[in-house]
């Protein structure tokens, strides 16, 4: 019976003890005071207005309390409170016309902004709004102190995250495409021109096809950048196949196809002899009326043999002159992304238990006035290649063609 007691008397001591401990623990710790900077962003004009930097900035350190540039510091009242942490203070003057300035704000509860009135002899009372200074914010606030918030320092230098300035990269120096100026970017320039040289190509409005860098660019043809010195893009003349800036590098034959310029003969010219971005490599794409009449192809792949062939790869040159229009249909169950470029099409066709041949099929419709189309007509080119395992299968090992029954 004792013994029975005793072990109820302790279980009840021990309850007690975690009641009253955690009584104790759940009891809410005491608020304490917010301090820092806090920019004006609204309201409290006569303040900015007489404000000498472009910031308004009230300060709570402690009890210390100091509101924009001419106002001073004074020992004022900052008591902690539930919703946060009001303050209150008074100035003896903030200029000649500003004479017993009186401030009272309210700061949230997570120290994050501030709300307030500010009164003054002969003045209307200026209510107002501000937040926390935070590198980050926007706002450079030079009294933290801030070097930077975001935008790049003078001469070039980059922000850092602390909101101080690093190191300014060294001064590229280009030359003006028309004056011949010393620049580095081309507003240095004194009339629309580029800066050719900076490695930064200002496009063919300011005088501009490309620019690698002066070092990159290349003095003259042949050009193993493919850029030049005066930072022109350096084409291919569709005639030889040799270099060019302009079409008179091409003897009158043919045109310069890369260099740009949209030169008589040719409807399109990227800058480029990649085939599959919109232009192809002789940068004409040709006409085509069409007629109710269409045209079917097949795609067909062969592959190394013992290789299961599950994704493809492709691009099909058609004859645009002679045939538009394609429309797509592949097996069952194989997936298939196309995109027409209205002189050729690429394909992503893909099977995981392996894709059948032919692997496409392809309708276009005739152009009007145009020869039939045959199978030397087209161009088909392999540019991707994955076994049913995922692997990799070099482009080499592939080959794909058109048929036209």
């Amino acid at each position: 019976m004792r013994s029975t007691l005793l072990l109820v008397l302790t279980i009840l001591t021990t309850v007690f003890s975690v009641v009253v401990t955690n009584s104790h623990s759940a009891k809410k710790p005491k608020p304490q005071p917010c301090s820092g900077r806090y920019i004006l962003t609204q309201g409290g004009e006569a303040i900015v207005a007489d404000n000498t930097p472009s910031i308004t900035v009230v300060s709570v350190t402690g009890r210390q309390i100091s509101l924009g540039a001419h106002c001073g510091t004074v020992t004022g009242a900052v008591k902690a409170v539930r919703k946060g942490t009001n303050v209150a203070a008074a100035f003896k003057s903030c200029s000649a016309a500003l004479l017993k300035v009186k401030l009272k704000a309210s700061i949230a509860a997570d120290c994050s902004t501030m709300t307030g009135i500010v009164r003054g002899k002969k003045l209307k009372p200026q209510r107002f709004r501000a937040s926390l200074s935070r590198c980050g914010d926007g706002v450079v606030d030079a009294g933290k102190p801030e070097a930077c918030d975001g935008a790049p320092c003078d001469g070039g230098a980059p922000c850092l995250s602390d909101c101080t300035c690093g190191t300014a990269p060294p001064k590229v120096v280009g030359v003006c495409t028309t004056s011949g100026a010393t620049c580095s970017v081309y507003i240095d320039c004194p009339q629309v021109e580029g800066c050719c040289g900076n490695a930064i190509p200002d496009g063919p409005a300011f005088g501009e096809t490309c620019d690698l860098g002066k070092d990159v660019n290349c003095a003259g043809l042949p050009c193993a950048s493919g850029c030049t010195a005066q930072c022109r893009s350096v084409g291919k003349c569709t005639s030889t196949g040799g270099q060019c800036v302009v079409n008179g590098d091409c003897g009158g034959q043919g045109t310069c196809c890369g260099n740009h310029f949209i030169d008589a003969g040719e409807t399109c010219d990227d800058g480029n002899d990649v085939e599959t971005d919109g232009c192809p490599t002789n940068c004409r794409v040709d006409p085509c009326t069409a007629t109710t009449t269409t045209v079917a192809t097949s795609v067909t792949y062969t592959g190394p043999a013992g290789v299961k062939i599950a994704g493809l790869g492709i691009f099909v040159d058609y004859p645009e002159g002679k045939v538009s229009a394609p429309t797509f249909s592949a097996g069952f169950g194989v997936g298939n992304v196309t995109n027409d470029l209205g002189y050729g099409f690429t394909a992503e066709p893909i099977k995981i238990s392996g894709l059948p041949n032919p692997v496409m099929h392809v309708t276009y419709t005739t152009c009007q006035g145009a020869s039939a189309a045959t199978a030397s007509d087209f161009t088909c080119t392999i540019t991707d290649v994955s076994d049913d395992q995922g692997n990799v299968v070099p482009n080499s090992q592939v080959t794909c063609a058109v048929t036209v029954p």
